[in-house]
């Protein structure tokens, strides 16, 4: 196994520990923190507790991973929006 192997997992967020900075939890029921920054490392303030996000994680040190894809962010998506009244026809 080389050294820079990673694993992608589906990971649930449990609590915040501080700013970008989450315990989060694998099916299995494993526990470990998760750090939600980009390549660049700056903080996504996207998320919330219970939110299901995707994870590496290097195979030599489960204690800690990196979240890579973010939740859809469906409930953002200003709806009022995109409706036509009778006078835009």
């Amino acid at each position: 196994m080389q050294k820079n192997e990673l694993i992608r997992l589906d990971a649930r967020l449990v609590d915040v520990i501080d700013h970008a900075i989450f315990r989060a939890e694998l099916a299995n029921g494993h526990r470990f923190v998760a750090i939600a920054k980009d390549r660049e490392g700056r903080p996504q303030e996207k998320f919330k507790v219970n939110d299901t996000v995707t994870v590496e994680m290097s195979p030599f040190d489960m204690s800690q991973g990196r979240v890579v894809v973010f939740p859809a962010l469906s409930d953002e998506v200003d709806h009022e929006s995109k409706k036509f009244s009778q006078e835009d026809v």
